[in-house]
């Protein structure tokens, strides 16, 4: 479809940053990675979370390499905060069948996540903690979140549950 400008307010962009924040930004954590191009709303998390906290952000470009890069930058190394669309998972499962045995926290939305899907991410990153995360644009990125440490079971339903709302917000 065509791409649309969403008018947001400063006040719901500035509690989205600070959840993210106090929520995404784990004292274990090295650096942030950036894969999304600056139009994506989800960039708002992989962008400022990290600058607001003062960790370096790794960007990665959107070329025909940029599988290989998240993959490269996602391996056995130092703790990263990634915001990655399923899409994105998906590619990378198809590119790495080894598991990358480090404590990443990977916040998944732009799209549904489907419980297959998240055991194939699981198999890949077992000590990851994933977050997914809901929210129309005009939500300001997201506005719910369900989070699924690394020994979070699954139910035998279709897709993951989308969760509880953000701080200082409700769903209806």
């Amino acid at each position: 479809g065509q791409p649309k400008g969403v008018a947001i307010t400063h006040a719901g962009l500035q509690n989205y940053l600070d959840h993210a924040v106090t929520t995404y930004w784990q004292s274990h954590l090295q650096a942030a990675v950036m894969s999304s191009p600056l139009s994506f709303d989800a960039t708002v998390t992989s962008l400022f979370t990290p600058l607001l906290v003062g960790a370096p952000l790794q960007l990665i470009g959107n070329g025909e390499n940029e599988f290989g890069e998240l993959v490269n930058s996602l391996g056995n190394g130092p703790a990263k905060l990634a915001k990655l669309t399923p899409a994105h998972l998906d590619g990378l499962i198809h590119l790495n069948d080894s598991p990358i045995n480090t404590a990443h926290y990977l916040v998944v939305g732009g799209e549904q996540l489907s419980c297959e899907l998240y055991r194939q991410c699981r198999a890949l990153f077992p000590q990851a903690t994933f977050v997914n995360e809901y929210g129309p644009t005009e939500t300001v990125v997201g506005c719910c979140i369900n989070v699924l440490e690394p020994d979070s079971g699954l139910s035998h339903e279709t897709n993951v549950a989308i969760g509880h709302p953000i701080q200082n917000t409700h769903l209806h």
